[in-house]
């Protein structure tokens, strides 16, 4: 039995407000994913910072092996800055199809537009604005996906970094 053409378009319209709620929904969770980014290089710039000052007037009491691994804590600091700034890269993301996005086809569909095809057309509107969204907020989810994924590294980064500068911070107080 094949669905009325009509409930078909009620159908794309609901799922088109979806759409437009996930998307906003996406943008807040890209500028979380920010936000996390420059937090996680602020920490790891201010371990940074110890690490140098440390690492300028490294004490006599400092073995090799506790050097070495200050060295490991730099690394991973310098690590962890540049996976955030990798987050934070400007990316290019579909705007929503709205405004001047839909304009085309609105232009597209209304001079030509007669009563005997009326339905069928907008049936095909609705329809293009329907896959517009999925394909916005597909690609939007796919580059948040990535963008959070250096993030992550990063806070790893940051995590491991500080496991090894407590570390060698230890072991130079027990020495």
């Amino acid at each position: 039995m094949a669905i009325d053409r009509n409930a078909q378009d009620h159908v794309r319209l609901d799922a088109i407000v979806s759409f437009q709620e996930e998307y906003k929904d996406l943008y807040d969770t890209w500028k979380s994913i920010d936000g996390k980014a420059q937090a996680t290089a602020t920490i790891a710039g201010i371990f940074l910072a110890a690490a140098f000052a440390i690492a300028r007037d490294v004490p006599a009491t400092f073995l090799p092996y506790q050097r070495t691994i200050l060295v490991v804590a730099i690394v991973l600091l310098v690590a962890t800055v540049c996976l955030c700034l990798f987050g934070l890269q400007i990316r290019r993301i579909s705007s929503a199809p709205i405004g001047e996005n839909s304009k085309q086809l609105v232009e597209d569909l209304l001079p030509s537009l007669t009563k005997r095809d009326q339905g069928e057309r907008m049936s095909r509107y609705i329809k293009d604005r329907f896959d517009m969204w999925h394909l916005a907020n597909a690609e939007f989810k796919r580059k948040s996906a990535r963008k959070a994924l250096w993030v992550t590294l990063g806070q790893i980064g940051l995590v491991a970094a500080i496991a090894v500068a407590t570390t060698v911070t230890v072991l130079s107080v027990i020495n």
